[in-house]
């Protein structure tokens, strides 16, 4: 018995192998064999032999595994002539990826087999990945097949195809290639995973030898694994550039020292003689991150603190506005730094664009400037308010700025107010029209508040943007938990925010009707800044925790009531 399960075991082994490298094959068992083990024992053999597609050749001393009628006359089983006939086809071009093999009935007509004979050869290919069958349709070449000969056609996929450096490196690829002989199939994905993806999936079904891929969204993990697998399987070589996922960092990959790049530009500022130096840096690729890693190594070296405030990080989905629109807010705040360091140039024109722009148009067309920063303490993490004054001086001959601590600190009542105006004329002719307002003094109380929060109210402030912050984060996850087809808009400073009811489809009318009359709440509705935001409600958070959550369960439950039966 210990002798038949080390034959078994062999077999085995050998049906294994022989699968794994995609070959159909005869196995012999031997005379000396035969003779130690009985017909029923041999029967376990056959049989798997059989299973794995594997014919025996055991039929000279057992006849009974012999069927004249499935041999041909040259001692092979005709089901297996036939697969090795279809394979030959397949394998020359003569039956294409993708093409229709002729019918069941077909093949028995054309080979003068049994259609039993021609299922079997088939199911033989199938297991063997040479065809696929669908059912009601027939059988086809599988399209993996197309990667089996060479195509002398390599795959490029990139994030763009006309954007910044990508013509250059993309003009590179094809004169190396065409020089050996290779043509170009030309993908982007807009930096896209989803795309990506898509990209991958079509290529898969084409001719192809080989793939260069600049990964989308490195930093993040690729939910397309399997794709790469399947190019694995089908051993097409690929190569990452510019980045690569981290869990496949085994992968064949170039990359830029971008990490080195980043602390090279901060180091080339700090040795200047710069200080406050901020950094703008994209946080869903490899190269962002690689990048901020040296703008920190640098700022360290020169003993400078890191600052989390100091830094604008920004996606794929924001990179043409978020940009501009941080440098906007540095303009109009004032704070500028003594430098910046940016992702790459694209990022750098959008600022240097944005800093120049607002100012330049007031001088321009001589436009008082009118700056209301009365909101300008309530900044959230990973943003950071800039004053107008802050400015180049050629700005602030045009400059009335605003400011007061009534929001912050509760003490609208004192009328604590500032109004700076550089421009003597300006602010001359400010004075003349407030005292013909009767508004020719200020309050006493409302100077000495003034003073009061502004020299020690910081633990103050502090501590009311972190509770501010606590509620905004609360009611961010309840309406994207409870109210899918709204959208919460999140806001980068103040005490307000608005969430778009837009996706529920109700009119104006019934919009404030359940506001007002169902969830009990008194908002301010967008339509006072015009149709297009019409579906907006404003709401206030600064207000004790508990006031928000039983304002969230009041229009949870309105809201219920309305789509339940919806």
């Amino acid at each position: 018995m210990l002798f038949l399960y080390r034959i078994y075991a062999l077999v085995k082994h050998l049906c294994l192998t022989l699968k794994k490298l995609r070959y159909c094959s005869h196995i012999t068992i031997p005379r000396g064999v035969l003779e130690k083990t009985n017909e029923k024992s041999l029967d376990i053999l056959y049989n798997l032999c059989i299973k794995n597609n594997l014919f025996v050749r055991a039929y000279k001393l057992y006849p009974k595994y012999r069927r004249e009628e499935d041999m041909t006359d040259n001692g092979k089983p005709k089901y297996f002539s036939l697969m090795e006939q279809l394979r030959s086809d397949i394998m020359s071009g003569a039956i294409r990826p993708g093409e229709k093999l002729p019918s069941e009935n077909e093949l028995s007509q054309k080979y003068s087999l049994s259609r039993h004979t021609v299922r079997k050869a088939l199911g033989i290919l199938e297991q063997d990945g040479y065809v696929e069958a669908f059912h009601g349709r027939g059988t086809y070449c599988s399209e993996n097949m197309r990667h089996i000969k060479n195509s002398k056609n390599i795959a490029v996929v990139t994030t763009y195809i006309s954007d910044y450096i990508f013509p250059r490196l993309i003009q590179g690829m094809d004169n190396v290639l065409s020089e050996s002989g290779y043509s170009i199939i030309l993908k982007n994905t807009a930096n896209s995973r989803q795309k990506e993806a898509r990209c991958l999936e079509e290529l898969l079904k084409k001719d192809i030898d080989g793939l260069i891929i600049e990964p989308s969204k490195s930093e993040m993990i690729c939910k397309h694994r399997n794709l790469y697998q399947n190019l694995d399987k089908f051993e097409i070589p690929y190569v990452f550039i510019q980045g690569i996922y981290s869990e496949m960092r085994d992968k064949p990959h170039i990359l830029m020292d971008d990490a080195q790049g980043g602390y090279l530009v901060t180091k080339y500022l700090l040795e200047l003689g710069h200080k406050k130096i901020k950094g703008f840096f994209k946080a869903d690729d490899m190269q962002g991150l690689e990048r901020h890693k040296g703008y920190v190594r640098a700022l360290q070296e020169f003993g400078i603190s890191y600052n989390p405030d100091d830094v604008v990080w920004f996606h794929t989905e924001d990179r043409k506005v978020k940009p501009a629109l941080m440098a906007k807010e540095m303009v109009q705040s004032g704070q500028l730094p003594d430098g910046i360091v940016c992702y790459n140039d694209q990022i750098a024109v959008q600022v240097m664009e944005e800093l120049e722009k607002m100012g330049d148009i007031c001088l321009k067309h001589n436009v008082v400037i009118m700056d209301d920063e009365i909101h300008c303490d309530f900044t959230y993490p990973g943003f950071k308010f800039t004053s107008f004054m802050t400015l180049d001086e050629k700005y602030h001959n045009s400059l009335v700025l605003y400011t007061s601590p009534s929001k912050t600190f509760n003490v609208a009542g004192l009328q604590p107010a500032n109004i700076i105006i550089k421009n003597p004329e300006l602010r001359a002719a400010y004075r003349k029209a407030n005292a013909a307002a009767g508004y020719s003094q200020g309050s006493i109380m409302g100077q000495v508040a003034v003073k009061s929060v502004y020299t020690k109210g910081d633990e103050w402030v502090n501590e009311l943007v972190e509770y501010i912050t606590g509620n905004m984060n609360y009611m961010r996850d309840f309406v994207k938990e409870n109210f899918p087809k709204a959208h919460f808009v999140d806001p980068e400073g103040t005490y307000l925010t608005w969430v778009d009811f837009s996706g529920y489809g109700f009119t104006d009318e019934e919009l404030e009707h359940i506001m007002v009359e169902e969830a009990h709440l008194w908002l301010d509705s967008g339509k006072v800044f015009g149709p297009a935001t019409a579906q907006f409600e404003r709401f206030n958070l600064a207000c004790p925790r508990a006031t928000v959550v039983k304002a969230m369960e009041q229009l949870k439950a309105a809201l219920d009531n309305h789509t339940k039966w919806a």
